[in-house]
């Protein structure tokens, strides 16, 4: 089982988190959420266990944040998965820089599956960034998946099996 012990929650939207295989096609095999191996974020699943039965959910209510250790931005662009909800500004990605909130994604698309979004990070090289999702909405969730880009992790990874000089993060086992 992964966990997330290494990044900071606020709230319950990721309690259970993160989520094991395509859980929403589980639930309905016409939802296909574009998952990038086996581990993702999504804030309506309740799945974060191999050995829970496939198709439980958590439902839109919880919301919270998660963020990421911080790691040093090393190349011009970070790349990731984004979908879920459609609840404007209160879903979304964003990108902090030492501290303050320098680039941001909202999934804005009303549906499961996830697509690539890009960020040009380019000016902040060398600086200190870490990733947080939001989930301010009770009508909406967030989907999240395979964070890539040129950085290197500070201290502990992301989920403490990921080689640190990695330039490609997923919330997935190597």
């Amino acid at each position: 089982m992964k966990t997330l012990s290494k990044w900071t929650k606020t709230g319950h939207a990721f309690d259970n988190q993160p989520t094991f295989r395509d859980n929403a096609n589980e639930r309905d095999p016409n939802i296909k959420t574009n998952v990038q191996g086996d581990w993702w974020i999504g804030t309506f699943e309740n799945r974060s266990n191999p050995n829970v039965e496939a198709g439980y959910m958590e439902g839109d209510y919880p919301i919270g944040t998660l963020t990421s250790p911080e790691f040093r931005i090393k190349g011009s662009n970070m790349d990731f998965l984004l979908g879920g909800g459609c609840d404007g500004e209160n879903v979304r990605a964003e990108l902090l820089v030492n501290g303050k909130v320098q680039r941001v994604a909202y999934a804005d698309y009303c549906r499961e599956r996830m697509r690539r979004r890009l960020w040009n990070v380019a000016e902040f090289t060398d600086q200190i960034g870490q990733i947080r999702l939001v989930d301010a909405s009770r009508k909406a969730h967030i989907n999240f998946d395979d964070l890539r880009g040129d950085f290197t992790c500070l201290g502990k990874c992301f989920l403490e099996i990921r080689n640190c000089a990695s330039s490609k993060i997923r919330i997935d086992q190597p």
